[in-house]
């Protein structure tokens, strides 16, 4: 991704700020249009499901925003540095997501887009999004989240607390919490 596809995201997201849970409704709605079959694999309050998936487009935004001042978001591996990432990808295997459902998701994302922004929704935008969704579905599926370097940042970041998430995560500490639950609560707090 870009700097400039980077700008074209925010730019266009700043837009959609105000309509976050009809964004989160309509990707779900056309995602069920187009791939029916999908259904099944969510249980419970679709709502809930609708804010996690803007949670996660509203995480990457401000981190790309903030990249273009200070903060990488990609590491050597090119992954996404994306808070609760784990967490998510835990989820997405537990629940059958297979590679194929990352290009339905795709194509219901940049459908809503597309719908939602009009014809503020041009080829360039079209592009931009489609390679933020493409490296947030990369690093989803890759095994591996933080790269050597990527913990490096993320220690110098957030000091001795990430240091000490880490560490109880390798050790499968009970009540450490992991390294997503580390990040939830920096975004609570």
């Amino acid at each position: 991704m870009t700097p400039e596809q980077a700008r074209v995201v925010a730019d266009s997201f700043s837009l959609l700020e105000s309509r976050l849970p009809e964004l989160g409704a309509a990707v779900y709605d056309k995602l069920f249009y187009v791939a029916p079959e999908t259904r099944a694999m969510f249980k419970g309050d679709m709502r809930a499901q609708h804010r996690k998936l803007v949670n996660v487009i509203v995480e990457f935004v401000k981190i790309r925003r903030r990249s273009q001042h200070f903060l990488p978001v990609t590491g050597a591996s090119g992954g996404a540095v994306v808070p609760g990432l784990n967490r998510l990808r835990s989820g997405h295997t537990a629940a059958g997501v297979k590679t194929e459902h990352y290009a339905m998701m795709r194509k219901a994302i940049l459908n809503s887009l597309a719908a939602m922004l009009g014809d503020r929704f041009d080829n360039k935008a079209a592009e931009a999004w489609g390679a933020a969704f493409d490296m947030l579905a990369e690093t989803m599926q890759k095994p591996e989240s933080a790269t050597p370097e990527e913990a490096k940042l993320l220690s110098s970041m957030f000091g001795r607390k990430y240091e000490s998430a880490k560490a109880d995560e390798a050790a499968g500490k009970a009540g450490g919490g992991s390294l997503d639950a580390f990040f939830e609560r920096k975004r609570d707090s």
